[in-house]
């Protein structure tokens, strides 16, 4: 692990230095410090600022040095295949900065002289990227514990959505881990919680993968375009279903969701243009979704939609009910996901 010390601008003669300044020039610090004499005549707090800002630019590159070494370090470790690309930082988040960073300037009216420290204590660091760490561990288990009752209660649709938005965001606390890591935290602890939040990205990986075509439905559909059975509809309807993760059972017992559509075709008019002629029909559908578990109707709706083509009335038919399929298809994904 990478060991920190304190740094020291070497314009400063430790003299400068107020005594009680000396606690944070130890290792358990990277520090900064400037002094100089106010030449300007500049007012006391513009000087100070100045001081300030010179000792904030400097520990900022101090931390991103260490920052580019660590991560050379990680590089060497893995054969040169570093899993993490960590972005060199020039300055603190506002956040970090407020949290993270102590300052503290002296002035001596008379001669002039002034100094300005600004430094990070380790072990403040260490507690606020642990927080940080521990906080997400808390959201994540509590979102499989709601995805939990999502799948108990037979919405795996929204138990798949909360899965697919926390997945992405383990890898956003590598972060965290590294400053912990450049921060000293122990070798021993560092494991465990690198283990917990593994442990966790793991469990959700393996639900989402059980869940890929966990949601089951029975879908009873009666087709008839003008006396004519119409199978296809029921194919390309489960066409649709699928490439959402959806399976099939022909037993309701076994399924999360029951869907029932009936479709029939009507005729509406014809057009006469020169030397063809087009044919229009509607198809309409009776659609019902019910939540199997619980034997509850979550939504009932009709559906109507018009086709055209310049063979037949059933020719027009069997193109509405193209579209009709997309139609219903988005119902059932909406409903799956309320």
């Amino acid at each position: 692990m990478l060991l920190l010390s304190a740094g020291m601008s070497f314009g400063c003669a430790a003299r400068s230095f107020p005594p009680e300044w000396a606690r944070y020039l130890t290792g358990e610090y990277l520090a900064e410090v400037q002094s100089g004499r106010n030449e300007r005549n500049l007012p006391e707090r513009a000087f100070l600022d100045e001081l300030l800002n010179g000792c904030r630019t400097n520990l900022a590159r101090q931390v991103q040095v260490r920052v580019s070494d660590f991560a050379e370090l990680e590089k060497r470790a893995r054969d040169g295949a570093a899993t993490v690309v960590y972005s060199s930082r020039t300055q603190f988040s506002t956040d970090v900065d407020l949290r993270l960073v102590v300052t503290r300037t002296c002035y001596d009216p008379e001669t002039g002289e002034g100094c300005a420290l600004a430094c990070i204590g380790k072990e403040e660091a260490r507690r606020y990227y642990r927080n940080e760490i521990d906080a997400f561990l808390e959201r994540v288990d509590h979102t499989l514990a709601l995805v939990r009752d999502y799948v108990g209660a037979g919405f795996k649709g929204r138990a798949k959505s909360e899965l697919e938005a926390l997945l992405p965001r383990f890898g956003m606390q590598d972060e965290a881990f590294l400053w912990l890591r450049i921060f000293g935290f122990p070798s021993d602890e560092y494991a465990a919680l690198s283990s917990s939040r593994n442990e966790r990205e793991h469990s959700v990986k393996r639900m989402l993968a059980d869940l890929q075509h966990a949601t089951t439905i029975c879908l009873i559909c009666s087709a008839e375009l003008f006396g004519t059975p119409h199978a296809a509809l029921s194919q390309e309807l489960k066409g649709r279903l699928s490439a959402e993760g959806c399976s099939f059972t022909d037993d309701p017992a076994r399924a999360d969701w029951v869907v029932r559509v009936e479709v029939s075709a009507r005729e509406y008019n014809r057009l006469a243009m020169e030397a063809r002629t087009l044919y229009f029909s509607y198809v309409d559908a009776s659609v019902s979704i019910d939540k199997a578990v619980a034997s509850q109707r979550i939504c009932e709706e009709g559906l109507s939609v018009k086709g055209g083509h310049t063979i037949s009335y059933e020719e027009a038919a069997r193109a509405a009910c193209r579209e009709l399929v997309g139609r219903i298809g988005e119902l059932v994904v909406k409903t799956l996901q309320q």
